[in-house]
């Protein structure tokens, strides 16, 4: 990512930020952790669409996380694209699909009315590898939004919620980051 470059030029003025805000740093870590030490990058926040560290409970449609990662390898779709842990778009349209997949499945026909009805009845009811899913009165998606705080986990670095507290996996967010 480009903010790669931005915290190696951090990273060797030994300077260290109260917060940082990542927006896409879910499947983003292994490039930073390649690029900078993880003392560069250890207490960062960022909006966790999906990280393969945080799993999921109550998927009940389509895979969690090691299934979608053993496939992900297995099938070539890595030697494919050349990534060996599929990015956030890709895990997004992954879940986006299954969903898809589960409302024609259900729907009584391919009509617009029905599939569009069927969406209802399911909204609030599908749970995916990136959390639940449901829809407003219009259709529209109603976000899922986490935030997450890379953390020190034994030598090296993984993911805590810090956002919602309702999170199973809910730690507090350290701030400011230690020097």
């Amino acid at each position: 990512p480009p903010s790669v470059a931005l915290e190696q030029a951090l990273a060797s003025t030994g300077y260290t930020p109260k917060a940082v805000y990542n927006s896409w740093i879910g499947t983003s870590l292994p490039s930073f952790q390649s690029a900078v030490p993880n003392s560069a990058i250890q207490y960062w926040t960022g909006y966790l669409n999906w990280a393969p560290s945080i799993n999921v409970t109550g998927i009940n449609v389509g895979d969690n996380n090691a299934a979608l990662l053993n496939a992900w390898v297995n099938t070539g779709a890595a030697k494919a694209v050349g990534y060996n842990i599929p990015n956030m778009n890709d895990v997004i349209a992954y879940a986006g699909a299954c969903i898809l997949g589960k409302v024609i499945q259900t729907s009584p026909s391919l009509q617009a009315t029905d599939l569009l009805s069927t969406a209802h009845s399911l909204s609030g009811k599908i749970t995916t590898l990136i959390g639940p899913w449901a829809i407003n009165s219009n259709g529209g998606q109603i976000p899922n939004v986490e935030i997450g705080q890379v953390v020190p986990h034994g030598t090296g670095l993984s993911w805590a919620v810090v956002w919602p507290q309702n999170n199973t996996s809910y730690q507090t967010m350290t701030y400011p980051i230690p020097p």
